[in-house]
């Protein structure tokens, strides 16, 4: 009797464990035996993640590939909107050719890809990026949400900590974007993060979105103090000397907490709950957590040259006065 040829896996054990030579030759082996082009390439997408945090290099993984699936694949179809992952793989007339095989024409493609857009168009460097050297590899550990709103954990070896909070939500909220990782069950395992740790006793979270001081906290790194987006002038019409009661509208005015006063009273109770009234922040949503993000990348990357996403170089035109 023959013996049965071994099924190749290509799960989350896999895209986050193996080795990158190894890694690259199960993808190969893999479309061999599957001809999934839709599967592989949302694996391809989660190996991006874990090449933003690794401290070793594993970017263009399986490129050949990659490329091949794009421009010949009849079934690459299903993921289309993940080619944006990839631009920098082909060149300006391969990119053009991708676009005009997978989209009935330019508008749609930007339609149908806009969110992602989006979301990765300041990540891209992150995503892409080579080895990253640090004096201190670490283990990130994180805890996600299924479909059915089940906690799962999930961790990573040998990374690196040299982004912000804000940056690392939004790398590995990519995953939640993906299908084909799925629980025992059948669902849907990255549909949320809950949190992210780098800290072998896991006592300080990078983040925690359960937690409404660690949203105040991302959100005041994100902003400049409110002094500085007051107008000076609302304020040059005050007397220098003033009651405790106008101290008390200054400071209010310019977010201050405000001194309790010196003479004793009863009512202690009521200054608590106006003062938790008063000071309580809304939660951000992950829409405003990616546009600030957006925001502060854009200034970190300025200058650097970012490839375009439409596939057609625009040209400059003079305006015709």
């Amino acid at each position: 009797m023959g013996k049965k040829l071994e099924i190749k896996k290509l799960g989350t054990r896999q895209v986050f464990a193996m080795k990158k030579e190894s890694l690259e030759a199960r993808f190969v082996d893999y479309y061999e035996e599957n001809s999934n082009a839709s599967y592989l390439i949302q694996c391809a997408v989660a190996v991006l993640v874990r090449n933003a945090f690794s401290a070793l290099d594993f970017s263009f993984l399986a490129k050949d590939l990659i490329r091949e699936l794009f421009l010949t694949s009849d079934s690459v179809g299903a993921a289309r909107k993940y080619c944006i992952y990839f631009q920098n793989y082909f060149s300006d007339d391969e990119w053009q050719k991708v676009i005009t095989r997978l989209f009935a024409d330019q508008k749609e493609f930007e339609r149908i890809t806009e969110n992602t857009r989006l979301t990765i168009e300041p990540l891209l460097p992150i995503l892409h990026s080579k080895c990253q050297e640090s004096d201190k590899k670490l283990n990130l550990k994180a805890a996600f949400k299924d479909e059915t709103g089940k906690m799962h954990s999930w961790s990573l070896g040998n990374v690196v900590r040299r982004l912000e909070p804000l940056e690392h939500r939004a790398l590995v909220s990519i995953l939640g974007d993906l299908t084909i990782f799925k629980t025992t069950d059948g669902a849907r395992r990255f549909a949320q993060v809950i949190w992210v740790d780098f800290a072998v006793d896991e006592r300080e979270r990078d983040f925690d979105i359960r937690k409404e001081d660690n949203l105040t906290t991302l959100e005041e790194s994100a902003q400049p103090p409110l002094e500085d987006t007051l107008d000076p002038t609302d304020f040059s019409s005050e007397p220098k000397d003033t009651t405790p009661q106008d101290s008390e509208k200054s400071a209010n005015r310019l977010g201050k907490p405000v001194d309790a006063p010196a003479e004793e009273g009863p009512p202690q109770k009521e200054d608590k709950q106006k003062t938790g009234t008063t000071n309580a922040k809304p939660k951000l949503t992950f829409e405003d957590i990616q546009k600030q993000l957006r925001g502060r990348l854009s200034k970190k990357n300025k200058g650097k040259q970012q490839p375009p996403f439409t596939g057609k170089k625009k040209k400059n035109r003079k305006k015709r006065k």
